[in-house]
């Protein structure tokens, strides 16, 4: 066996077998169970699926890392007033 781990609380489900993380309320988390019934939280984000297709696009990942890296090379552009922000 490895180093004890220290215990700072004992926590009890409830008749329908919820939870409660006290200071950690409206929070998700991914659960994963061993085998040997040992449950671990990890904390989660959902994202939408277009959110997660950019951010698995590597290649425009690496454009916007290069865009970042060299401001000087941004093309500057006026926007017309037909793409103007509603105030």
């Amino acid at each position: 066996m490895g180093q004890a781990e220290v215990v700072d609380s004992v926590v009890e489900t409830d008749r329908q077998s919820r939870l409660v993380l006290s200071g950690h309320s409206s929070q998700r988390y991914l659960k994963t169970e061993s085998p040997d019934g040992v449950i671990v939280l990890e904390p989660a984000v959902v994202v939408s699926e277009l959110e997660w297709r950019f951010v698995r696009n590597e290649a425009l990942q690496r454009t916007i890392a290069e865009a970042k890296a060299h401001p000087e090379r941004r093309v500057k552009r006026t926007r017309r007033p037909s793409d103007a922000l509603p105030e």
